[in-house]
C-alpha cells in the first residue's frame, strides 16, 4: 500500500514542526511538504501528489478565496483539513466548504 502524502500549510512554524512530528510517527504517512504560504504550497503540489492538505485558514494568499487551492493547481484534489485558531474562521470553513476543522492552533 502506498503511503499517504501529506503537506502542512501553515505560516507559523512551530505549529508545522508540532503537526510534522505526529505524522512522521506513522509509518503509513509521509510528509511531502512543508509551506508557509500559498505560493510555497502550490509549488509542492506541483512536485508530488498530495492526499491530505493541512491548511491554516489564514494561509498568506489564501484566506481571501477560500480555503481549497485553485482547481486548476491540482490534479486530484486532495482531502482538506482546514486549521484554526479561532472558532469564526473555523465556522466559516466548514459551512462553505464542508471541510474538515483541526482548531485550537
Amino acid at each position: 500500500m502506498s503511503p499517504v502524502n501529506i503537506v502542512i500549510a501553515d505560516p507559523e512554524p512551530e505549529t508545522s514542526r508540532q503537526l510534522g512530528y505526529l505524522i512522521e510517527a506513522y509509518p503509513n504517512l509521509q510528509l511531502v511538504g512543508i509551506c508557509a504560504d500559498l505560493d510555497e504550497t502550490l509549488e509542492a503540489f506541483r512536485l508530488k501528489p498530495v492526499d491530505v492538505l493541512f491548511v491554516d485558514c489564514q494561509l498568506p494568499g489564501l484566506w481571501g478565496q477560500s480555503v481549497r487551492l485553485p482547481e486548476k493547481a491540482v490534479t486530484t484534489p486532495p482531502l482538506y483539513v482546514a486549521m484554526s485558531r479561532t472558532r469564526q474562521d473555523a465556522f466559516q470553513a466548514i459551512s462553505q466548504f464542508g471541510t474538515p476543522i483541526v482548531t485550537g492552533k
